[in-house]
């Protein structure tokens, strides 16, 4: 019944699997969109094709910015970037955390809040690709989404115990990379000190840190005091003693709502598609109004539904709430002699 809700949801998991890369099944993903076309219109598919589009024209972006890198002789310091530049408004974003982040990486040209620093031993590859984008696209601004990429980190690990040396390649998320890498620099922070030194907002950060000292088999890092509560005067080391039987160990992040769809928060999902339900509705409202110019309440709700009905079907309490902020915006009015009733301002 509700289009939307579904439109939300497949959005986020398609994005997924489009930047790390799991389009095995592109053809198949691309059946869907079209039954979904078939089905809902071209309104409801334009984003997922738009996010197609992106990945493809990123692919040829990369492949010139790597020939120009090797032409020109200019290092990237050793990192394998690569960086997907997506279109604002057609991906979800849904931390709304910014940063530039090694292969794969996000952009978009939205700025938002929760920016997170770039680590120093990213900042001259990420400028390079800054400075190669915006010739060849002048007037445009790219933003680097933590949230959306992932990357690949060598860790050696030399065991306190036996000596031994063992290197693992450690498969993170961009937030879990900019905390490990400051550890190049020495052993051990306090909780505050990784806190500033990183710009990572409070709750992300500790869901980042649990990922990484509190998760057994995949803690490159261990917590002083023990326990998974992260809270300030905690002391994060780098596990020299580190063990794992795979040579590519993959730590997964921790979601801020387990028992929700996905990995987003719930709660924070719905609050946004009750926003974004609410000029669709005054839109609906006005236009009604605009064709009629007097209906009375129950009139309006009914062609108002009927006319969303494709995407969602409005709450009577819902349409009752924009009708009021659309009188307090002088688009509407009650009538003088029945107040169930109202009129279009012209």
């Amino acid at each position: 019944e509700d289009k939307d809700v579904f439109e939300k949801y497949y959005k986020q998991h398609l994005a997924k699997r489009l930047l790390v890369g799991k389009l095995s099944l592109e053809e198949q993903e691309r059946s869907v969109i079209l039954k979904l076309k078939t089905e809902c219109g071209y309104q409801f598919t334009s984003k997922l094709e738009s996010m197609f589009n992106d990945i493809r024209t990123s692919q040829d972006m990369m492949q010139s910015f790597n020939a120009q890198v090797l032409a020109s002789e200019k290092s990237t310091g050793g990192i394998d970037l690569g960086v997907q530049v997506l279109t604002t408004g057609a991906w979800p974003t849904p931390s709304q955390d910014i940063l530039s982040t090694p292969g794969p990486a996000a952009a978009t040209s939205a700025t938002v809040a929760g920016q997170c620093r770039i680590p120093t031993a990213l900042q001259h590859c990420c400028t390079l690709f800054e400075d190669f984008y915006l010739k060849t696209h002048s007037g445009r601004k790219l933003t680097w989404q933590t949230a959306m990429g992932n990357g690949e980190i060598r860790a050696v690990f030399r065991g306190t115990k036996d000596g031994a040396v063992r290197k693992h390649d450690l498969c993170v998320s961009t937030l879990q990379m900019c905390v490990l890498l400051m550890f190049n620099d020495q052993d051990a922070y306090k909780y505050e000190e990784i806190a500033e030194a990183t710009g990572i907002a409070e709750a992300e950060l500790k869901r980042t840190l649990q990922s990484l000292a509190c998760v057994k088999g995949k803690n490159v890092l261990t917590k002083d005091p023990l326990g998974r509560d992260v809270g300030n005067g905690d002391v994060f080391t780098y596990n020299e003693d580190f063990r794992s039987k795979l040579y590519r160990v993959k730590i997964g992040t921790i979601s801020a709502n387990r028992d929700g769809r996905g990995d987003g928060n719930e709660k924070q999902v719905k609050m946004k598609i009750e926003e974004d339900r609410k000029p669709q509705i005054e839109a609906a409202i006005v236009r009604i109004m605009k064709s009629r110019r007097i209906l009375n309440h129950n009139e309006i709700v009914s062609e108002v539904t009927q006319m969303l009905s494709s995407r969602f079907l409005p709450s009577p309490a819902m349409i009752k709430q924009r009708m009021e902020s659309l009188i307090e915006r002088e688009f509407l009015e009650r009538d003088e002699t029945d107040r169930r009733k109202y009129k279009y301002i012209a």
